[in-house]
């Protein structure tokens, strides 16, 4: 996060210090590109060791955030996730502790822009 306070810095090394053998479907995604922030289907699934038709029917049935473009000519929409919509997915899907669910949910607010953290903490 851009200025982050010192108490958030110590959380941020523990969220360094996970081990990495038990890695999650987060850590996968947090090994991608950084500057990507959308992601095809096809990327998806193979982040959650799914079909593309599994992250489509995701999308269709709004249970992952996406957006749905068709082309000129085209029978079937293409769809583009976000990196944050993915992680909310998994978040929200996932069946680990409070701690390392308060350890993913930094590392989210970690990639998003100072306004949003900003509302963020206004909220919170």
């Amino acid at each position: 996060m851009n200025g982050s306070s010192d108490g958030y810095q110590r959380e941020r090394g523990e969220i360094d210090a996970i081990d990495r053998a038990s890695a999650s479907l987060l850590d996968l995604v947090a090994k991608t590109d950084p500057h990507q922030a959308w992601f095809t289907p096809k990327e998806v699934a193979a982040i959650l060791n799914r079909t593309d038709q599994f992250v489509r029917d995701l999308v269709e049935n709004g249970r992952i955030w996406g957006h749905a473009l068709n082309a000129r000519g085209q029978r079937r929409k293409s769809y583009q996730i976000h990196r944050i919509a993915l992680e909310l997915y998994l978040l929200q899907t996932a069946n680990f502790g409070p701690d390392e669910l308060a350890k993913s949910i930094l590392r989210l607010v970690d990639s998003l822009p100072r306004k949003q953290v900003d509302a963020i903490r206004r909220v919170i």
